[in-house]
Parts: C-alpha cells; sequence; structure tokens
C-alpha cells in the first residue's frame, strides 16, 4: 500500500495552521474560505443528501470534523474516519 497521503497528513505544515480551513487545505488562492461560502457548502450537501434522524453518517477525510459535526444534529449516528491522527485530536476544536 503507498503511505503518500499518509505521510503527506503526518508531515504538512498546514495542518499546523491555526484557520480550521487552511488545516485541511480548503482555500481559494491561498485564502482561506469565507463564513458564508462555508455556510453555502454545508447548505448544499444538506439539500444534496437529505438526510434525517434515521441516517447514519460516514464521514471519510473527516479532518477536524467540519462537515460531519453540522450533521450531528440531522443525523442518528456518525463516524468520521481520517488518516491524519493530528487532524483527528482536533476534531470539533473549530466550534465555539
Amino acid at each position: 500500500m503507498n503511505d503518500y497521503w499518509k505521510d503527506f497528513w503526518t508531515s504538512n505544515k498546514i495542518i499546523k495552521n491555526a484557520n480550521p480551513q487552511l488545516q485541511v487545505g480548503r482555500s481559494i488562492k491561498g485564502v482561506p474560505i469565507n463564513e458564508d461560502l462555508w455556510r453555502q457548502t454545508l447548505s448544499f450537501l444538506s439539500h444534496q443528501l437529505e438526510l434525517n434522524k434515521n441516517d447514519k453518517l460516514l464521514d471519510i477525510a473527516a479532518g477536524s470534523g467540519m462537515i460531519s459535526i453540522p450533521f450531528s444534529k440531522t443525523v442518528n449516528s456518525i463516524c468520521s474516519v481520517d488518516v491524519s491522527e493530528e487532524l483527528l485530536k482536533n476534531y470539533g476544536d473549530f466550534q465555539n
């Protein structure tokens, strides 16, 4: 098995960034996406997935949970996995 992505997410400096969007490389020309665009993204996902209380959500490449956590009140349960232990350690830290 090739460990490219595991090595990338273990050693990449972006994980240490204070901005959770930049930690996972979610940016436009190096600038983290803004809250409005992120809310629009989550709204789009919600509409497309049509999640409800009976659903179980699997978040692959979950990072710090920026997608799965907002849906946690919508679904029955969530399983979040990521190759980066460092990002999983920060799971949910972006919330106020």
